[in-house]
């Protein structure tokens, strides 16, 4: 399943990203092992097709059941964001971090301190704060 949701990610396609998933969910439970993940999969698709109140329920729940599923954790922060919820994004996001996975790499970029990202075995020092509650206005191109 993994497999075919990054291809669908990778090429761009929303609506499989979601119904894939949705096709072989009924027959996942939470008693079944790496159930979590599927529903974390499942919260990317919904998101992906602008499903926000259903992507940020299957998010949670996934991450009820798994902290460091990172699908989960990337379609959560996809909603807070579309729907505006910037600073609840970041606070939600950080207290978070100890389920972080790859290690220094995504915390730096995360964190914006993105030379340190690129290459987290020699760290650049970056004594620039890091980027950290913009407007989504102030972000955006004109």
């Amino acid at each position: 399943m993994q497999t075919a949701h990054l291809l669908d990610f990778y090429r761009g396609d929303a609506l499989n990203l979601r119904n894939r998933i949705s096709r072989v969910l009924p027959h996942w439970s939470a008693g079944v092992p790496h159930y979590s993940y599927i529903l974390g999969m499942h919260a990317f698709g919904l998101e992906e097709c602008n499903q926000y109140p259903q992507a940020e329920a299957t998010g949670r729940k996934a991450l009820e059941l798994q902290p460091r599923d990172g699908w989960a954790v990337h379609a959560v922060v996809h909603v807070l964001e579309m729907q505006g919820r910037v600073d609840e994004g970041i606070d939600w996001l950080e207290s978070r971090e100890v389920g972080w996975p790859l290690g220094r790499g995504f915390q730096a970029f995360a964190r914006g301190r993105y030379p340190e990202a690129i290459d987290p075995i020699e760290p650049v020092r970056d004594t620039r704060p890091p980027v950290r509650r913009q407007s989504p206005s102030a972000i955006c191109l004109p």
